[in-house]
């Protein structure tokens, strides 16, 4: 069977996505009224999750660097929240922000030994950044809370919202990691985004067509940090509690392999992934709890195996056996007459011809 072309960016391509949204929307709104409590409280953590490991992405995938560090971005973010919430009496939503702007600036610090390394060099500095994470915060114990942890009572939703706090924190949950999600869309599709990839192919080609590769991979160390900060914000919005041992080098290879089980750069594979380190140990547990550790990592390997490009690969494979989405086809500027149609202007798509 031939499978169906559509051009993107065409009526029929925008009426499929606006259709996809759609359906999307109804799921995010049904979720809190079909799923029970604990199950709803896993997924508003797995959108925590999804918003650090696309932040990972940004590195990972975009640039071509391995960082082990995204656990340590996502502790700055959730003990920022729990401070400020705790001790000083914010809201969490506006904290998120600050932690951010923290995670941000010590993420190009990080990003500096990434100009002279890379590949297992670089993994294995920022390897180093996980470890040293948990003693540091339980050094700190005066604003951390150090090995007890840190209690945080998040207010009441407001009474406009009608909604109980389980379905309140959902509904900013989602909120955010949408915001977050168009955001790292627009990055990955701007002239950052294909600097980022000319770097990752090549940094001695990319350099010769005038990227600043420096900065660029200063800046993508950041913004992966400012995002895993946010997910480690709606973490501690949803657990309402931190712990130092919560955040160890195992939460970083966890996003690491959360990024590989859902498939490249696309949100969806995040999202993917996310549900998956999330909901994959618990079912495990449920099974059986003494060998929990020795489920999830055949599942995993399984994953590796027979999905070596990711969830989201696999179903892309499938879908193309059905559509294709092709890109418009652009002609050079030639003076010639294509039919009745006038000369060409030099931005001639082929829509018509394809559909």
């Amino acid at each position: 069977m031939t499978p169906l072309t559509i051009v993107r960016g065409s009526p029929r391509h925008r009426a499929i996505v606006a259709a996809i949204g759609a359906v999307v929307l109804v799921v995010l709104i049904v979720i809190p009224n079909v799923l029970p409590s604990f199950r709803l409280f896993q997924v508003t953590l797995a959108a925590g999750f999804a918003i650090a490991i696309i932040g990972l992405a940004l590195i990972t995938t975009s640039a071509g660097q391995i960082s082990l560090a995204q656990s340590t971005f996502f502790a700055i973010g959730a003990y920022t929240t729990a401070v400020l919430v705790a001790d000083h009496g914010w809201t969490p939503i506006l904290t998120f922000p600050v932690g951010a702007v923290f995670a941000f600036m010590v993420g190009l610090l990080l990003g500096l030994p990434a100009l002279r390394l890379k590949g297992l060099y670089l993994a294995l500095v920022t390897m180093a950044f996980a470890i040293i994470t948990v003693p540091l915060i339980k050094r700190f114990d005066g604003l951390t809370g150090g090995n007890m942890g840190k209690l945080v009572s998040t207010p009441d939703p407001p009474s406009w919202s009608g909604m109980s706090p389980e379905v309140w924190t959902y509904a900013v949950a989602v909120t955010v990691a949408t915001v977050m999600f168009w955001l790292a869309n627009n990055i990955v599709k701007s002239g950052v985004g294909r600097s980022l990839s000319a770097i990752r192919h090549s940094e001695l080609v990319a350099e010769t067509m005038g990227v600043n590769v420096a900065v660029l991979k200063s800046l993508a160390f950041a913004t992966s940090a400012a995002f895993a900060a946010v997910g480690g914000g709606l973490f501690t919005m949803t657990v309402e509690f931190v712990a130092a041992d919560s955040f160890g080098l195992l939460i970083s290879i966890e996003f690491l392999a959360a990024l590989v089980v859902g498939g490249a750069v696309a949100i969806p594979g995040a999202i993917a992934g996310s549900l998956f380190i999330e909901f994959l140990p618990a079912w495990a547990s449920e099974v059986n709890d003494a060998l929990a550790g020795v489920l999830f990592g055949s599942i995993l390997i399984l994953v590796m195996i027979f999905l070596p490009d990711g969830v989201t690969g696999f179903i892309k494979r499938q879908l193309s056996r059905f559509v294709v989405v092709r890109h418009p086809v652009v002609l050079p500027p030639t003076g010639d007459r294509i039919g009745d149609q006038g000369p060409v202007d030099g931005r001639v798509e082929v829509e018509a011809v394809l559909e």
